[in-house]
């Protein structure tokens, strides 16, 4: 009877670090996985062997439509970087044991990171470092309001020949197209884009001219971006903005300054 008494206690302490969660260093993968910030925040467990620093990231692209006026110029290519630190989940001293954080899939200010693939790394100790492991979370969420942003012509008014910039900024990326109107919005008068943008900020250069190359007439035109899962595909989102064309004013040039990037 002893014996099997002792053998209990010793099979009981042998499994109390492990329910404890101490037994070994780990970073589990987010649950759900993919989620939509929208509709709640993903589960992040992590355990650790040892007492030290631990310091828990997200980094991945970071869409900059509503976290700053469309002022940084883009031609092209987005302005977030993979490996920007977007959100710190934990940064402090902890003891041996099992830990969960939830995160919302938002920046340090509250703003919803855009679809795709979103890094989150677990460092423990300084120096020297005690244990590290990353794991990608992914985000997936329809695309709805605030997900893009159409801005006005810079000039405006503007003058055929001297040309004007238009700046899209797009949370995820997707399908657009950009085009001209008549003053009647009845038909197109320039397609400007049409194809598949990246997340970011971009910055598009107008002739002032239609499709056939003819210089608008002074007056006033809607210009329209439309989102969509492809060509064909129905309108998912819309925003129409009003140009003005009146080469009695004077117009400014677009400059080098208006197509170079800038990274912040």
């Amino acid at each position: 009877m002893c014996h099997r008494l002792f053998c209990l206690i010793l099979f009981l302490l042998a499994a109390l670090p492990r329910s404890l969660g101490a037994q070994t260093w780990s970073l589990e993968q987010n649950d759900p996985n993919p989620f939509c910030p929208d509709a709640g925040p993903t589960r992040i467990e992590f355990a650790i062997e040892q007492a030290g620093r631990v310091l828990l990231t997200v980094s991945g692209l970071l869409p900059l439509c509503h976290e700053s006026p469309l002022d940084i110029p883009v031609l092209g290519d987005p302005i977030p970087v993979p490996g920007v630190v977007t959100d710190t989940l934990v940064d402090g001293p902890h003891d041996p044991g099992r830990y969960a954080v939830f995160w919302d899939g938002r920046t340090r200010s509250g703003q919803r990171l855009g679809r795709g693939d979103h890094l989150y790394i677990l460092t423990v100790g300084e120096d020297p470092v005690l244990f590290t492991d990353s794991k990608v979370a992914r985000i997936e969420c329809p695309f709805g309001p605030g997900d893009f942003s159409l801005g006005q012509t810079d000039p405006d008014p503007l003058c055929p020949g001297t040309g004007a910039t238009i700046d899209i900024c797009l949370v995820f990326s997707t399908y657009l197209t950009l085009e001209v109107l008549s003053a009647d919005a009845s038909h197109a008068l320039r397609r400007l884009a049409d194809q598949v943008f990246p997340p970011g900020l971009h910055r598009l250069l107008w002739d002032g001219n239609d499709d056939d190359g003819i210089a608008l007439d002074t007056g006033a035109y809607p210009y329209r971006l439309t989102i969509r899962d492809g060509p064909g595909e129905p309108v998912l989102a819309e925003q129409t903005r009003v140009l003005h064309v009146d080469c009695a004013l004077p117009a400014r040039r677009p400059t080098w300054g208006d197509l170079k990037v800038r990274y912040r």
